[in-house]
C-alpha cells in the first residue's frame, strides 16, 4: 500500500472515530418496570448539551427525541410514550422560534403488553444533540432491554 493511500485511509478512519466519539454526549440505559408494565429509558446528558423534545415544532429544524420499540415477537405498545421531566422552553435565534429541550436528564416511559416468552425488548433511540455553538447530526442508538435479568 502506498504512503499516500495509507495517509488517506488514516484520515478517513480518524474522521469516523471522531464522529462516533463526538455523538456520545448522552448515556442511555433502559429497564422493564414489571409492576407498571412499561419500558423505562433514561438518557443522562453531558453538561452544556441539550436534547430536543417532541414539543418542538418540527418545522423549525431540530430533530426531536423519539424512541421506537421493535414490536412483534411478543411485544405490543400500549398508548403513546410519556417524557419527563417537562422540557424547558426557550427562544432559539438559530432556529427562529421557541424550542423545548432537556438538559442533564430525560426519561421516557412506554407501556407495553408482553407475551410470556418475551425476554428482551429492542429500542431504537433517535435524537439530535446541541450545545450553544453547534449541533451534531441526528443518530440512532440501539438499546437492548432485558426483561428478566
Amino acid at each position: 500500500m502506498s504512503q499516500g493511500l495509507r495517509s488517506i485511509l488514516f484520515v478517513w478512519l480518524s474522521g469516523i472515530f471522531v464522529v462516533a466519539w463526538s455523538q456520545n454526549h448522552v448515556q442511555w440505559s433502559g429497564r422493564y418496570d414489571a409492576a407498571a408494565q412499561q419500558i423505562v429509558v433514561t438518557g443522562l446528558i453531558d453538561s452544556s448539551w441539550h436534547v430536543y423534545s417532541p414539543k418542538t415544532d418540527p418545522g423549525l429544524g431540530p430533530i426531536a427525541l423519539s424512541i421506537r420499540l421493535m414490536e412483534g415477537k411478543g411485544i405490543k405498545k400500549q398508548g403513546g410514550a410519556r417524557f419527563s421531566p417537562e422540557p424547558q422552553a426557550h427562544m432559539d435565534e438559530n432556529f427562529g422560534g421557541t424550542v423545548y429541550v432537556w438538559e442533564k436528564e430525560v426519561t421516557v416511559q412506554q407501556k407495553v403488553k408482553l407475551d410470556k416468552d418475551c425476554n428482551e425488548v429492542k429500542a431504537v433511540i433517535n435524537y439530535m444533540i446541541c450545545d450553544e455553538t453547534q449541533c451534531l447530526p441526528p443518530i440512532d442508538v440501539e438499546l437492548i432491554i432485558l426483561l428478566n435479568p
